[in-house]
């Protein structure tokens, strides 16, 4: 969103700020012209008093005694109300939210404030007594030129309040005629006229004000967020550098032994295949221990770093889980597990490959942690509005209910669960969880100690696209037949 425009609407073109990079919202752009503006009444009531004993002192001998009574206690009237009012706004959960409606009550204040410092020039007019006249028009000249500081932050109340006192002021005094009236009632209007000017240049000011102090405050959020991610990265790679050391070091380390008997065994005379054969075997188990470790460190950079892209493409779930079936019935076989899947007609709208990727991963672990003669199930279900669920239950140990919601972070391993470091960094199911938001998934789960887990990808679904109509071969008519048949 550009820099936004003066709120009060009556503001012209070229008061407006121009276009900046950072983003600052209106309602609270608002609300800072709004704050500043009730924020000056205080001024604004100790200045009315005091105007208000001068006058009536001043005028004490001049105007008829009721009269200005009449008219003193309704200005003290009008601003113990706008008094009220704002300690009404001080005190009001709404004033940050909803600035015009405060911004609409005080406009309100403002012209009723106006119009009785205004009726002085109808009140109190004297057309035999230049002496009071020069008075009324230096109380009207000062209020209109007094509020320009005031008024500053919204046009609308300074112009609900300049414009009654100003103007009928003006207006007798040129109803009056003759030459000292008719200048006094011109030059009241020129002094409008330049107000009018000078509020301007005062109200933009204050706008551009209250603007770059939200810019501020946002740059100076945005910079907190980016102190706050760089700070919890930082403890990330410390995190990593203490999980990673060990684990990452122990299979080179086995490298390296089982390399030194390697040389061992080519420097006697008679090598056994069956010695060799070990050797590779376990070679070959530390070489897959270390390209595990490294694959999960690798996949979860590149989800922190937002370099994997999803390619979503119309997908039949039938196809994962018959992928899933084909790739984990033989390990759970041989572990003593049954491995099955519910078939489904469904279809997803989704990467194939990322998809792939999560309930594998998921379906890992069912098997991993899962206890001889249980079962994995994998299946599908519609969920409610456009959505679909994937779940994978198994019946093995399961996850204590203090140890559901940290079991998706980094590093972090269930005690007690029969695993040793050996397994992983304890990486799986944050990955699992990160490629999930990516497809626009939610992860869930659900389990119960001893009895067994329910992993539970929702995705949104899709109808099955129609199936391709294939237009019928053009026959070409047989030759007529010849005489005799």
């Amino acid at each position: 969103m550009g820099r936004p425009l003066p709120a009060d609407g009556f503001s012209q073109a070229a008061d407006a700020p121009a276009a900046t990079v950072v983003e600052v919202d209106q309602v609270r752009y608002e609300a800072g012209l709004v704050e500043l503006l009730y924020r000056q009444f205080g001024a604004i009531f100790f200045g009315n008093a005091l105007v208000l004993v001068f006058s009536v002192w001043l005028l004490r001998n001049y105007v008829p005694t009721l009269r200005l009574i009449g008219w003193a206690l309704v200005v003290l009237a009008v601003n113990l109300t706008r008094r009220a009012l704002v300690q009404a706004y001080e005190r009001a959960p709404d004033r940050l939210s909803r600035p015009r409606r405060w911004a609409r009550y005080y406009t309100v204040g403002a012209a009723m404030s106006g119009i009785v410092w205004g009726s002085v020039g109808l009140l109190f007019f004297n057309e035999n007594n230049m002496t009071v006249t020069a008075y009324l028009c230096i109380v009207v000249a000062g209020m209109a030129g007094g509020s320009i500081a005031t008024y500053g932050s919204w046009r609308p109340a300074y112009l609900m309040f300049a414009l009654p006192v100003a103007l009928p002021f003006a207006a007798r005094t040129l109803w009056e005629g003759g030459l000292v009236y008719t200048e006094l009632g011109a030059l009241c209007l020129f002094v409008l006229v330049l107000n009018l000017s000078f509020f301007s240049k005062i109200h933009a000011t204050l706008c551009e004000t209250v603007r770059l102090r939200l810019e501020n405050q946002a740059l100076v959020g945005e910079l907190t967020i980016q102190k706050d991610n760089a700070e919890a990265a930082t403890r990330v790679k410390a995190r990593l550098l203490a999980a990673a050391s060990h684990d990452l070091r122990q299979p080179v380390h086995s490298l390296g032994l089982f390399l030194g008997t390697l040389e061992e065994l080519g420097r006697r005379p008679v090598l056994q295949p069956a010695d060799v054969g070990r050797i590779a075997v376990s070679m070959q188990r530390a070489l897959g221990a270390l390209s595990g470790l490294l694959g999960a460190l690798l996949d979860l950079s590149r989800l922190d770093a937002g370099t994997v892209e999803p390619k979503p493409a119309p997908l039949a779930l039938e196809d994962i889980l018959d992928t899933l079936h084909s790739q984990f019935a033989g390990p759970a076989r041989a572990q003593g597990l049954r491995f099955a899947s519910v078939p489904s007609r469904l279809w997803v709208e989704t990467d194939r490959g990322l998809l792939l990727q999560v309930l594998s991963n998921l379906c890992t672990n069912a098997l991993r942690y899962n206890r001889r003669g249980g079962g994995v199930l994998v299946g599908c279900r519609r969920g409610a509005g456009q959505r679909v669920t994937i779940q994978v239950l198994d019946t093995g140990i399961g996850i204590a209910p203090e140890e559901q919601a940290r079991v998706f972070g980094e590093f972090y391993q269930v005690a007690g669960a029969g695993r040793g470091r050996e397994q992983g960094l304890g990486l799986g199911l944050a990955i699992v969880q990160r490629t999930a938001r990516l497809l626009g998934g939610e992860l869930t789960l659900r389990s119960v100690p001893g009895r067994g887990s329910c992993f539970a990808l929702t995705l949104p679904t899709r109808p099955a696209p129609a199936p391709a109509i294939v237009d019928a071969p053009h026959l070409e008519p047989l030759p007529a037949s010849g005489p005799g048949r």
